[in-house]
Protein backbone atom coordinates (compact mmCIF):
# COMPACT_ATOMS: atom_id res chain seq x y z
CA UNK A 1 0.00 0.00 0.00
CA UNK A 2 1.50 3.58 -1.10
CA UNK A 3 1.39 6.13 1.95
CA UNK A 4 0.34 9.32 -0.24
CA UNK A 5 0.75 11.55 2.53
CA UNK A 6 4.13 10.53 3.50
CA UNK A 7 4.61 10.59 -0.27
CA UNK A 8 3.53 14.08 -0.29
CA UNK A 9 5.69 14.60 3.03
CA UNK A 10 2.64 15.66 5.04
CA UNK A 11 4.19 15.31 9.07
CA UNK A 12 0.55 14.25 10.11
CA UNK A 13 -1.47 11.57 8.57
CA UNK A 14 -5.06 10.35 9.75
CA UNK A 15 -3.38 7.30 11.20
CA UNK A 16 -1.19 9.17 13.51
CA UNK A 17 -4.25 11.34 14.72
CA UNK A 18 -6.02 7.86 15.66
CA UNK A 19 -2.80 6.76 17.20
CA UNK A 20 -2.03 9.24 19.06
CA UNK A 21 -4.99 10.87 20.07
CA UNK A 22 -5.78 9.06 24.01
CA UNK A 23 -2.52 9.67 24.61
CA UNK A 24 -0.78 11.94 27.12
CA UNK A 25 0.96 14.79 25.64
CA UNK A 26 4.24 13.44 26.47
CA UNK A 27 3.78 10.36 25.37
CA UNK A 28 3.63 11.54 21.27
CA UNK A 29 5.98 13.38 19.72
CA UNK A 30 5.94 17.37 19.35
CA UNK A 31 4.88 18.04 16.41
CA UNK A 32 1.43 15.96 17.02
CA UNK A 33 1.20 16.73 20.90
CA UNK A 34 -2.35 19.12 20.03
CA UNK A 35 -3.88 15.47 19.00
CA UNK A 36 -2.96 13.80 22.58
CA UNK A 37 -5.97 13.71 25.02
CA UNK A 38 -4.83 17.42 26.79
CA UNK A 39 -6.65 18.01 29.86
CA UNK A 40 -4.55 20.37 31.45
CA UNK A 41 -4.03 24.31 29.63
CA UNK A 42 -0.83 25.17 28.25
CA UNK A 43 0.89 27.53 30.71
CA UNK A 44 2.26 31.05 29.22
CA UNK A 45 4.95 31.91 31.83
CA UNK A 46 6.00 35.99 32.26
CA UNK A 47 9.33 34.80 34.01
CA UNK A 48 11.05 38.44 34.85
CA UNK A 49 10.11 41.68 33.87
CA UNK A 50 13.76 42.28 33.48
CA UNK A 51 14.94 43.26 29.74
CA UNK A 52 17.85 44.34 28.10
CA UNK A 53 16.15 47.10 25.85
CA UNK A 54 13.61 49.03 26.77
CA UNK A 55 10.70 49.02 23.88
CA UNK A 56 8.14 51.83 24.09
CA UNK A 57 5.23 48.96 22.51
CA UNK A 58 5.72 46.20 25.53
CA UNK A 59 2.84 44.98 26.31
CA UNK A 60 4.85 44.02 29.75
CA UNK A 61 6.10 47.64 30.90
CA UNK A 62 9.62 45.81 31.22
CA UNK A 63 12.32 47.10 33.15
CA UNK A 64 15.92 47.12 32.94
CA UNK A 65 15.94 45.73 36.62
CA UNK A 66 13.88 42.78 37.95
CA UNK A 67 11.17 43.53 39.92
CA UNK A 68 11.67 42.73 43.67
CA UNK A 69 8.63 40.27 44.34
CA UNK A 70 9.79 38.58 41.24
CA UNK A 71 9.95 34.47 42.04
CA UNK A 72 12.95 33.08 43.40
CA UNK A 73 14.97 30.01 42.01
CA UNK A 74 13.45 28.04 44.57
CA UNK A 75 10.17 29.16 44.15
CA UNK A 76 10.42 29.06 40.23
CA UNK A 77 11.59 25.11 40.77
CA UNK A 78 8.24 24.73 43.05
CA UNK A 79 6.19 25.95 40.46
CA UNK A 80 7.72 23.92 37.85
CA UNK A 81 6.69 21.18 40.11
CA UNK A 82 3.61 21.70 40.18
CA UNK A 83 3.27 22.03 36.68
CA UNK A 84 4.47 18.94 36.06
CA UNK A 85 2.08 17.23 38.74
CA UNK A 86 -1.03 18.64 36.61
CA UNK A 87 0.73 17.37 33.19
CA UNK A 88 0.87 20.76 31.64
CA UNK A 89 1.26 19.86 28.03
CA UNK A 90 3.31 23.00 27.43
CA UNK A 91 5.08 25.96 29.41
CA UNK A 92 5.47 29.21 26.58
CA UNK A 93 8.52 31.35 28.69
CA UNK A 94 8.00 35.22 28.25
CA UNK A 95 9.38 38.34 29.62
CA UNK A 96 10.71 40.83 29.62
CA UNK A 97 13.97 38.76 28.38
CA UNK A 98 14.20 35.36 29.85
CA UNK A 99 17.86 35.04 29.26
CA UNK A 100 18.13 37.86 31.51
CA UNK A 101 17.29 35.59 34.81
CA UNK A 102 21.07 33.93 36.08
CA UNK A 103 18.96 30.71 37.06
CA UNK A 104 17.57 30.15 33.32
CA UNK A 105 18.65 27.50 32.43
CA UNK A 106 18.87 25.93 36.06
CA UNK A 107 14.60 26.10 35.54
CA UNK A 108 14.96 25.35 31.73
CA UNK A 109 16.84 22.06 32.84
CA UNK A 110 14.71 20.94 35.67
CA UNK A 111 11.40 21.83 33.39
CA UNK A 112 12.54 19.26 31.14
CA UNK A 113 13.78 16.71 33.35
CA UNK A 114 10.45 16.77 34.72
CA UNK A 115 8.54 15.71 31.44
CA UNK A 116 7.13 19.94 30.76
CA UNK A 117 7.80 20.76 26.66
CA UNK A 118 9.30 24.09 26.57
CA UNK A 119 9.06 27.31 24.13
CA UNK A 120 11.28 30.05 24.52
CA UNK A 121 10.14 33.85 23.61
CA UNK A 122 13.52 35.93 23.62
CA UNK A 123 14.46 39.29 21.68
CA UNK A 124 17.36 36.96 20.20
CA UNK A 125 20.01 40.11 21.51
CA UNK A 126 21.58 37.51 24.16
CA UNK A 127 21.69 34.48 21.88
CA UNK A 128 25.33 33.62 21.72
CA UNK A 129 26.72 30.48 20.33
CA UNK A 130 26.92 29.04 23.52
CA UNK A 131 24.09 30.05 25.06
CA UNK A 132 22.04 28.28 21.43
CA UNK A 133 24.06 24.89 23.06
CA UNK A 134 22.42 25.80 26.48
CA UNK A 135 18.91 26.10 24.58
CA UNK A 136 19.57 23.29 22.84
CA UNK A 137 20.77 21.31 26.16
CA UNK A 138 18.26 21.88 27.89
CA UNK A 139 15.51 20.21 25.92
CA UNK A 140 13.91 23.73 24.33
CA UNK A 141 12.75 22.90 21.25
CA UNK A 142 11.58 25.70 19.46
CA UNK A 143 12.94 29.74 20.18
CA UNK A 144 10.14 32.42 19.31
CA UNK A 145 11.93 35.57 18.12
CA UNK A 146 10.33 38.91 19.53
CA UNK A 147 11.76 40.96 17.01
CA UNK A 148 10.63 44.44 18.58
CA UNK A 149 13.73 45.64 20.27
CA UNK A 150 15.93 45.13 17.58
CA UNK A 151 13.54 47.11 15.30
CA UNK A 152 13.33 50.00 17.22
CA UNK A 153 15.48 52.76 16.11
CA UNK A 154 15.10 55.82 17.96
CA UNK A 155 11.35 56.73 18.03
CA UNK A 156 11.12 54.48 14.65
CA UNK A 157 10.21 50.69 13.94
CA UNK A 158 12.04 49.20 11.12
CA UNK A 159 11.26 45.29 11.77
CA UNK A 160 13.55 44.42 8.40
CA UNK A 161 16.48 45.76 9.92
CA UNK A 162 15.48 44.49 13.10
CA UNK A 163 15.34 40.45 10.90
CA UNK A 164 18.62 40.78 9.95
CA UNK A 165 20.32 41.90 13.28
CA UNK A 166 18.32 38.50 14.20
CA UNK A 167 19.91 36.59 11.70
CA UNK A 168 22.97 35.71 13.24
CA UNK A 169 20.93 34.62 16.62
CA UNK A 170 19.07 32.42 14.22
CA UNK A 171 21.70 30.56 12.28
CA UNK A 172 23.19 29.49 15.89
CA UNK A 173 19.99 28.22 17.11
CA UNK A 174 19.75 26.23 13.82
CA UNK A 175 23.16 24.87 13.71
CA UNK A 176 21.86 23.72 17.28
CA UNK A 177 19.31 22.17 15.85
CA UNK A 178 16.43 24.48 17.85
CA UNK A 179 13.53 25.30 15.74
CA UNK A 180 13.05 29.00 15.26
CA UNK A 181 10.40 31.36 14.13
CA UNK A 182 9.71 35.31 14.36
CA UNK A 183 6.90 37.49 16.31
CA UNK A 184 6.10 41.05 15.67
CA UNK A 185 3.67 43.82 16.52
CA UNK A 186 1.59 45.35 14.03
CA UNK A 187 -0.18 48.48 13.95
CA UNK A 188 -0.58 51.26 11.93
CA UNK A 189 3.01 52.27 12.70
CA UNK A 190 4.43 49.31 10.14
CA UNK A 191 1.17 48.13 8.67
CA UNK A 192 2.15 49.63 5.20
CA UNK A 193 5.26 47.73 4.74
CA UNK A 194 3.79 44.53 5.51
CA UNK A 195 4.07 43.08 1.94
CA UNK A 196 7.83 44.35 2.21
CA UNK A 197 8.22 42.91 5.79
CA UNK A 198 6.40 39.00 4.89
CA UNK A 199 9.08 38.66 1.93
CA UNK A 200 12.01 39.41 3.60
CA UNK A 201 10.64 36.66 6.48
CA UNK A 202 10.10 34.39 3.81
CA UNK A 203 13.47 34.96 2.64
CA UNK A 204 15.34 33.72 5.52
CA UNK A 205 13.22 30.14 5.28
CA UNK A 206 11.68 31.00 8.56
CA UNK A 207 8.83 27.93 8.32
CA UNK A 208 6.65 30.33 10.93
CA UNK A 209 6.40 33.67 12.05
CA UNK A 210 3.73 35.07 14.66
CA UNK A 211 1.91 38.70 14.29
CA UNK A 212 0.67 40.18 17.47
CA UNK A 213 -1.71 43.24 17.48
CA UNK A 214 -0.06 46.61 18.88
CA UNK A 215 -2.28 48.03 22.27
CA UNK A 216 -2.16 52.02 21.52
CA UNK A 217 -0.40 53.70 24.06
CA UNK A 218 2.50 56.30 24.51
CA UNK A 219 3.41 57.44 20.99
CA UNK A 220 2.63 54.39 19.13
CA UNK A 221 -0.50 55.45 16.69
Amino acid sequence: MINISRLLKVRETARDVEKHHNKRADEVPKHLVRYANVKAPMVIWNITRKCNFSCDICHLGSALEADSDELTTQEALEFIDQMASMNVPMVSVYGGEPLTRDDFFTLADHAHNKGLRIILSSNAALITKETAGEIAESGISYVGIDLDGLAQIGGDMDVIAGLEKALPAMERLRDAMVGCGVRITIGSFNLSQMPSIIKAIENTGLKRFAICQHLEGKDWK
